[in-house]
């Protein structure tokens, strides 16, 4: 199952690079788009990962995106 979302600030590319850093993976958007290839979103997958690391990866996500609770 895959959840799309968008950034507000900067690329998937930089967000992802972040992420990383700190466990947490998701798919740079761009290779799923055939033209107008946009810089800005995410493809989520949540089928391989528990509730609970699926809330702190979303965290960290929202953390390094400038999204606060």
């Amino acid at each position: 199952m895959f959840f799309w979302a968008r950034t507000l600030f900067g690329t998937s590319a930089s967000l992802l690079r972040r992420c990383l850093e700190n466990g947490v993976a998701f798919a740079d958007g761009s290779a799923f788009f055939a033209l107008d290839r946009p810089d800005n979103y995410l493809r989520l997958n949540f089928t391989q990962v528990s509730e609970l690391q699926m809330e702190q990866g979303l965290k960290i996500i929202a953390e390094f995106s400038g999204i606060s609770d």
